[in-house]
């Protein structure tokens, strides 16, 4: 099973993923570390009969985590000026 990012964000639980690719940037601290969160869910023989998953890894094309260790809040998008009144006021 391979989720897609999106899908990582949205309150799943797949205990099976090992290896977690950020192929896409993330500024939302909710968001990713919600997506890290998925690593580390408990999965017993995950690898064979007890061989239990004990660690995950990230595979980061983004500088996701160089981005959340400097900035560990990261950038929640706040309610801006809508674009309707950008253009019409």
């Amino acid at each position: 099973t391979l989720p897609l990012a999106w899908q990582l964000d949205t309150g799943i639980d797949v205990p099976d993923v090992a290896n977690l690719v950020f192929f896409k940037i993330v500024r939302s601290a909710t968001k990713f570390w919600q997506m890290v969160g998925r690593g580390t869910r408990l999965r017993l023989d995950l690898f064979g009969p007890g061989q239990d998953k004990g660690s995950f890894a990230i595979f980061d094309f983004c500088q996701n985590l160089e981005y959340f260790g400097q900035n560990p809040g990261g950038h929640e998008g706040g309610a801006g000026v809508p674009l309707s009144t950008r253009l019409f006021a």
